[in-house]
């Protein structure tokens, strides 16, 4: 009767250094500066780094501290105060209510979920800022978008190596 139930998912399996260390890299990877189609194509990490965690520990994810790092991705980007602190909480709300059906898939099929997912809250944010009396910034407003996806299976091999490396007891 004592049994102890074991986890399914990797946040179950790791110290919260992982998830600090990831997030905090992927904020100042954010922060170095690009110009030109480097600017324009950018992914956004630290979007890629909440999505993982939301989707593989979302009991350890704070709305709060994803709120926060929205607070301060727009300071050091010089946007609009709360863009993309409402970005990153629609999508960990996203993110946690599927996190067990996205889960089963591989990478390239967590994919298909997470695209989508990224779509509809940049289109909601596009609509916001249209509503305020804002252009059109043209479809180059969704590059990011697209480069975000396709280093989905990247940022979730690498996140895996270093819980399997780094993040035993």
């Amino acid at each position: 009767m004592n049994e102890k139930i074991q986890g399914n998912s990797i946040g179950d399996a790791f110290p919260n250094r992982i998830l600090i260390f990831s997030v905090c890299l992927a904020f100042f990877i954010n922060l170095i500066p690009l110009q030109g189609w480097g600017q324009m194509i950018r992914p956004d990490f630290l979007v890629l780094v909440v999505l993982f965690w939301s989707i593989h520990a979302p009991h350890k994810v704070s709305f709060f501290v994803v709120f926060f790092l929205g607070i301060l991705g727009d300071v050091a980007n010089g946007s609009i105060i709360g863009q993309t602190s409402l970005l990153y909480v629609l999508l960990t709300v996203i993110a946690i209510s599927a996190h067990r059906r996205v889960r089963l898939f591989k990478p390239l099929g967590q994919m298909l979920h997470v695209f989508p997912a990224l779509i509809l809250v940049k289109v909601g944010i596009l609509g916001l800022l249209l509503l305020v009396g804002a252009s059109f910034p043209g479809w180059h407003y969704f590059y990011p978008t697209v480069s975000t996806v396709l280093l989905w299976p990247l940022a979730s091999f690498l996140i895996n190596l270093s819980v399997s490396s780094f993040g035993r007891n």
